[in-house]
């Protein structure tokens, strides 16, 4: 597995130039694809940023807990290349009953599982 920006002089980047791939040009675009190196079968994952990048990183890891094979880890991922269709997007909380908002504001655990559904679910 090789994965980078696709930007720059990385491994990734190089990859994704050498073998004409569509690049992601977009912020929180990314791209992955089976590819052989070396004779062998590799997978690159590629972002135009940091945040690209993670969301390949993310589906990847995803797909590799939908596998039932162990022999075949990667069957379930697939080619793909994403943008985000806008720019910007939001998230609207609203807190109706005082008691339950302050539980869930002072507790650390509870903002590091929203933080990561939000960056799973872009």
């Amino acid at each position: 597995m090789v994965a980078g920006l696709s930007g720059g002089t990385g491994e990734a980047a190089k990859l994704l130039s050498d073998t004409k791939r569509q690049k992601p040009e977009l912020p929180e675009a990314f791209s992955i694809w089976n590819m052989e190196i070396r004779g062998k079968a590799a997978w690159v994952l590629t972002g135009y940023d940091d945040r690209g990048l993670m969301y390949s990183l993310l589906d990847a890891a995803e797909c590799l807990q939908w596998s039932n094979d162990i022999k075949a880890p990667f069957n379930e991922l697939e080619d793909t290349f994403e943008q985000a269709d806008v720019s910007t997007r939001a998230v609207s909380l609203y807190t109706m009953n005082r008691a339950y908002w302050e539980s869930r504001f002072y507790d650390e655990a509870y903002w590091a599982g929203y933080m990561d559904m939000l960056a799973k679910n872009r």
